[in-house]
């Protein structure tokens, strides 16, 4: 009778190790801005982030993919693409030292975060002929990145 409740106990024990397993790993994927899936503990890569505004890390991580073509310091050179220091509030078009299409420079817009996040969204659409060819469909995401920009472009 008494392996019989040692065997009940360590199940029991088991469980409360495993909920308490669950919730600090929740509590790390939240911090880390993240979202655990399923009943799984695995966390996916970027499929699995969730991006919000209000956490910089999430916006870092979605400026991840720019930062091949763009840079944000102030004084930064330009890539393939322009750099995006002081962005909000400029013309489109208007980065000296960097070649332009021709549409980007017709297209009289200027930098806020509905003219950005609408450009970001699907940058052909917005003006087409523009050379920036890779767009971010996720509202969510686009919103994080618009945050990151604004807090690291205004340095």
């Amino acid at each position: 009778m008494h392996g019989i409740s040692l065997a009940v106990n360590s199940g029991n024990n088991q469980r409360v190790w495993a909920r308490k397993f669950r919730e600090r790993e929740d509590e790390a994927a939240d911090r880390a801005g993240r979202r655990r899936t399923g009943h799984g503990r695995r966390y996916p890569g970027r499929a699995g982030t969730v991006y919000r505004a209000d956490r910089p890390a999430a916006g870092a991580q979605a400026f991840a993919a720019c930062r091949a073509c763009h840079t944000l310091n102030k004084g930064g050179r330009n890539g393939v693409g322009p750099n995006l220091n002081g962005v909000f509030g400029r013309q489109a078009g208007s980065v000296a030292g960097f070649n332009y299409s021709p549409a980007m420079k017709a297209s009289g817009l200027k930098w806020d975060d509905k003219t950005l996040d609408a450009f970001i969204a699907a940058p052909m659409k917005k003006v087409p002929g523009t050379r920036m060819p890779i767009g971010v469909a996720d509202p969510a995401k686009r919103a994080a990145l618009i945050a990151y920009l604004k807090a690291e472009t205004a340095k």
